[in-house]
């Protein structure tokens, strides 16, 4: 948010963005942390972890969109492709049983 701020090339423009988006989010996060402070040790403990799982999974997913976007060929998609082509001519010629 402060590069978006800072790309708007206005300092009041920028203030007024970064005042909205703390008017928006500071309420959920006030309120989650309420209810967390109501939960329990364990739960709490659980919750952080599914978190952590989550965010993981949203980088992984994030760092394939990026490489999807680059065209290399290492996103999962491409990989997998690949690895089909590579199990087809696998099939069609066995190992050990080639023409020599």
């Amino acid at each position: 948010m402060y590069i978006m701020a800072a790309g708007t090339g206005s300092p009041s423009q920028g203030a007024l963005l970064l005042m909205f988006f703390c008017l928006g989010t500071l309420g959920p996060l006030l309120t989650f942390g309420f209810f967390a402070h109501l939960l329990s040790h364990r739960i709490m403990n659980e919750l952080l972890r599914v978190s952590g799982i989550l965010v993981l999974l949203m980088g992984l997913m994030m760092a394939n969109k990026g490489l999807k976007l680059t065209g290399s060929g290492f996103d999962l998609d491409s990989l997998r492709q690949q690895w089909h082509v590579i199990m087809q001519g696998v099939a069609e010629h066995p190992a050990g049983h080639g023409d020599h």
